[in-house]
């Protein structure tokens, strides 16, 4: 499995790499251009990404604008919905509106700030059943 992680602040984007590391390939990034990069340069070389654990207050482009520039693309490669790429945001605005409009957006699932391993595999787990493996690890 290959995970994608977008945060820009250090310590969350390290402790997300710690939590996964054991369970996937994982890039990070600080930023969303460079995510969408990293998104684009996968589907290049034929290693898409399964997950993008995105945080939604990113400087310069937002993690809304993330989802839609992911999808959009997804679009255009007539990628049936099922073989889309699984975007989990993390963000520590737990407002219901602010959430079902991610959500509306193409997020499939989303962490609260601050997160534990625990939550993080449940939430894999919720958005990506296929992640069996991750039983062991809760």
């Amino acid at each position: 499995m290959r995970i994608l992680i977008v945060e820009d602040e250090m310590v969350s984007r390290e402790k997300l790499r710690v939590i996964l590391d054991n369970v996937a390939v994982c890039d990070d990034v600080p930023d969303g251009e460079s995510a969408l990069e990293a998104f684009k340069k996968a589907w290049e070389i034929r290693a898409p990404y399964d997950v993008i654990m995105l945080d939604i207050n990113l400087p310069s482009m937002s993690g809304m604008d993330v989802i839609m520039e992911v999808r959009e693309m997804e679009k255009q490669m007539d990628l049936p919905k099922q073989k889309s790429t699984k975007i989990i945001m993390t963000t520590s605005n737990a407002e219901r509106d602010y959430l079902i409009t991610c959500m509306t957006a193409g997020c499939n699932g989303y962490v609260l700030k601050p997160f534990t391993k625990q939550i993080i595999f449940r939430t894999l787990k919720d958005v990506y059943a296929t992640m069996s493996f991750l039983d062991e690890d809760l």
